[in-house]
């Protein structure tokens, strides 16, 4: 069985690769596909868990949701398209998060501090995400996925205080 879950494993990572490309930018498309992989499986669980507790609420709807959108990284990759692919990882995670956050108000009104602290964590952490999936010479793709992640970071932050 495992053999069957590490092979299946070693194929999806290759999604997008080509022997045309350097060993580099195989690495980045194996990388990107992985970490949207990995981050699809583990929202897949948030969504299975938050529903035995919860049922079928808003917050468990989206979540399913993003666990279907973070796949999208994949097919673009599969497609040929691997700078959308790593753009659109950088970004959905703060999207997600931010969707999340304001969809959990309309489940719960008062939300505790876990809540809190998990969504703001979730986009401290995004900010990293750029720097692993694109080189420090792609100015242009990781700069535009900080700003983004910075914005979400603001328009949170003022969400909460109430301003926006």
């Amino acid at each position: 069985m495992m053999r069957f879950y590490s092979k299946t494993w070693e194929q999806i990572s290759q999604w997008g690769t080509r022997p045309s490309q350097s060993v580099e930018q195989r690495r980045t498309v194996m990388l990107t596909n992985r970490i949207s992989l990995l981050i699809s499986a583990f929202t897949l669980i948030l969504c299975i868990l938050s529903f035995s507790a919860f049922g079928w609420i808003y917050t468990t709807q989206s979540a399913f949701g993003f666990t279907l959108l973070f796949l999208f990284p994949l097919l673009l990759n599969r497609l040929g398209y691997n700078s959308i692919a790593r753009i659109l990882l950088s970004l959905i995670i703060s999207v997600a998060s931010i969707v999340v956050s304001v969809v959990d108000k309309f489940d719960y009104y008062q939300l505790e501090e876990f809540q809190y602290f998990e969504f703001r964590l979730t986009l401290l952490t995004a900010t990293l995400v750029p720097f692993y999936i694109f080189k420090l010479a792609e100015v242009r793709y990781w700069s535009v996925a900080l700003a983004f992640n910075f914005l979400c970071i603001v328009f949170s932050i003022l969400y909460i205080v109430g301003l926006a």
